[in-house]
């Protein structure tokens, strides 16, 4: 060995590595990957539907476009049984049912339901903070 060449210590004595859950890595690669393919979907729906006329520029189709990519998560998310909380809405908001001869799931969602939780959160009278 030539005397220029330092010997790096092979235990590192600085900070100490945080302690990792079992697991936590694995969810978070795994929301890594689905939040990417959820942009490719997202972006693929996007341009066919400005190929097909939609004008996907508008302040209120980003707001709706917002929501599908929530919902589309959600979707996929809970595949790998990790929770968002968009399941949580919908699953107050549908309802699921099995067809026994063509063993189907049909879903359907309660748009009653959909209004008064709409007229519930934009009324602002119903909001306290307003007074």
């Amino acid at each position: 060995m030539s005397d220029n060449v330092i010997q790096f210590p092979k235990v590192y004595r600085g900070k100490k590595d945080p302690v990792i859950e079992e697991g936590i890595i694995e969810v978070r690669d795994e929301m890594a990957f689905l939040n990417h393919l959820t942009e490719g979907l997202i972006v693929q729906m996007v341009h066919n539907m400005g190929e097909n006329g939609i004008y996907t520029h508008s302040e209120d189709f980003v707001k709706d476009l917002s929501f599908l990519v929530e919902v589309v998560k959600s979707m996929m998310y809970r595949d790998v049984e990790i929770h968002h909380p968009i399941q949580d809405l919908i699953e107050a908001l549908s309802t699921t049912n099995l067809d026994k001869h063509t063993n189907q799931v049909y879903s359907q969602l309660d748009m009653e339901m959909i209004e008064k939780v709409s007229e519930i959160l934009l009324d602002p009278e119903d909001d306290p903070d307003q007074e």
